[in-house]
């Protein structure tokens, strides 16, 4: 009986295994899709007509100082506030 018990103790632990993994695997591929998505509006964007003054609009909204450097590495803003302020 006891060897019984073990067996099934064994197996409800490589279950919650599977479920674990099961659950990351989910996740990542949100997380990918959720990328994807970003990647393909943010592609429409610069795509369309007229598109510098949405940018415009747009980047004034970013705030977090690492994402405001690859703006202004990338031309779409002048600089950064921290370099606005220094």
């Amino acid at each position: 009986m006891t060897a019984n018990i073990e067996k099934l103790e064994k197996e409800l632990a490589q279950t919650k295994a599977k479920l674990a993994d099961a659950k990351a695997r989910q996740r990542a591929e949100k997380r990918k899709l959720n990328t994807r998505v970003k990647i393909i509006i943010g592609g429409a964007l610069l795509s369309a007509p007229g598109h510098e003054d949405s940018i415009r609009d747009l980047v004034q909204r970013v705030t977090r100082e690492a994402d405001r450097k690859v703006l202004a590495k990338a031309g779409l803003i002048q600089q950064t506030h921290r370099e606005m302020r220094e």
